[in-house]
């Protein structure tokens, strides 16, 4: 079957495979020889069709993407055929089962690969030219599979949502696995810290309150709030959406901020509201389901050049006196330290990244090289027992200012894992076998009672799962 059609790019091929976001800073390979006029459909699936240019720049990526992580895939063809047939019914059921996906999240990702085009081939006219078709229309067509990519990557986590293991499964698990095929854990690091955040006095909060009143008058004579969002909120994951913020029950939300959304009716504006965060104005967008939709402005109290001086010399002076004996480290914490969260730990960090999950987790003080961020650069030339000099920093939990030292507590080299030493590790590698055995079964059944059809030849091409030749 033919028709005509220009061939995608590698951008939307990455989001048909792996349903991935594409950023503007990541690198992009665009190839310049590759365009077709006419094009074939290889399979549909459901109502929707899979395009032979599209399996090509999806084998390409593959192809790619296996050089760049180290290894070589031996079926990339097949790879990128199933990966986006799997795609395709994913789209389709939650077409079906009426998934919606966040509209702002799938233009911040149209708006990336557009500005990754334009930038690669140097002009909009150039861009024009490659795919033979007005630049409203290559946009559309990104802003078509981003919706596909989003909508299949909704459907995927409705199917895995509320996979918990219990501690008798981890341990079946860790038994299950021979012991010279047991993980290595890589090496893991300990480490304290004594903080100091700018001064919250009225002045400094007065200035942040004022600023925020301005862009609220603003917004209630009528300027756009996403518009406003985008330029000053200092959330700078939903500020790229317009300050909106994905739908999640009032419960989601920490206590001032969801009271204040409480209060408000859809479109209605907040006064400003206070929370460890910063300050906020909201701007509730809609209820469905006892979820909130709604977005946000965030704007914080900022260090001062001379207080950050001051912040700076206070904390050398700490670090100066603990290491000549002068000052107990667990006495500075206790004196010195403004971050509530470490002070009754004696300074020691908790890893935060285990919050993400809804589950009841054990804490953990264990951090991997690429879970410090700024800090690792700090603590990588430290011996145990050792300090760093002061350095002002982001709280990537609150994304705050501060003006912190840090104390290497200890280095857990690499080793095999354990279920003693290694629980939480071995726990995610438990729930991710078992989300992928659920994903499995679903999908099993739904090839079986979907509409595939995969067309000769392609019906010869090697797959994992042979349910899809029907």
């Amino acid at each position: 079957m033919k028709i005509n059609f220009v061939k995608t790019s590698l951008v939307a091929a990455a989001l048909l495979c792996c349903a991935k976001p594409i950023m503007a800073q990541d690198t992009i390979q665009w190839p310049e020889s590759q365009r077709y006029v006419a094009d074939e459909i290889v399979a549909v699936v459901g109502s929707s069709m899979l395009l032979l240019s599209d399996l090509r720049m999806a084998e390409d990526y593959v192809k790619q993407s296996s050089i760049e992580q180290g290894f070589s895939s031996t079926n990339p063809e097949g790879d990128a055929f199933e990966s986006m047939l799997t795609q395709k019914l994913l789209a389709s059921q939650a077409a079906i089962d009426s998934l919606e996906v966040n509209q702002s999240q799938v233009d911040a990702q149209v708006d990336a690969q557009m500005k990754a085009l334009i930038a690669s081939k140097g002009s909009v006219k150039a861009a024009e030219e490659y795919f033979n078709r007005p630049i409203f229309s290559v946009r559309d067509y990104f802003r078509r599979r981003a919706t596909e990519s989003e909508m299949a990557r909704a459907m995927r986590n409705k199917i895995q949502e509320g996979v918990t293991v219990t501690p008798e499964e981890v341990s079946k698990f860790i038994k299950s696995i021979p012991k010279d095929s047991l993980p290595m854990i890589p090496e893991q690091y300990i480490y304290a810290q004594i903080v100091r955040y700018p001064n919250s006095d009225e002045d400094a909060k007065l200035n942040v309150k004022e600023r925020l009143l301005e862009l609220r008058e603003r917004i209630m004579k009528g300027t756009n709030f996403a518009a406003l969002a985008r330029m000053y909120s200092e959330d700078p994951v939903s500020a790229a959406r317009g300050g909106e913020m994905d739908p999640q029950p009032k419960e989601g939300f920490v206590a001032p901020f969801a009271d204040a959304l409480a209060a408000l009716k859809p479109g209605q504006v907040s006064e400003i509201v206070e929370t460890e965060f910063g300050y906020h104005i909201i701007e509730l967008i809609d209820v469905k389901d006892n979820l909130y939709h709604c977005r946000h402005i965030l704007m914080r109290v900022r260090f001062e050049p001379e207080e950050r001086a001051e912040a700076i010399e206070l904390l050398d002076s700490v670090a100066h006196k603990i290491r000549v004996d002068s000052l107990n480290f667990d006495d500075a914490v206790k004196r010195f330290t403004q971050d509530d969260k470490t002070k009754q730990s004696n300074g020691v960090v908790i890893n935060t990244l285990y919050d993400m999950y809804s589950m009841p987790r054990l804490k953990s003080n264990k951090f991997f090289r690429d879970e410090l961020g700024l800090d690792y650069e700090y603590l990588r030339n430290l011996k145990p027992g050792e300090l760093s000099d002061a350095f002002e920093t982001i709280d990537t939990q609150n994304m705050n200012e501060m003006i912190k030292i840090v104390k290497l507590v200890e280095i857990i080299p690499a080793h095999v894992a354990s279920f003693e030493e290694d629980y939480i590790q071995i726990e995610d590698m438990a729930i991710a076998k078992k989300k992928q055995e659920k994903f499995d079964k679903w999908l099993n059944e739904k090839i079986d009672r979907m509409y595939v059809k995969i067309e000769p030849p392609y019906d010869q091409i090697v797959l994992k799962n042979p349910r899809w030749h029907k």
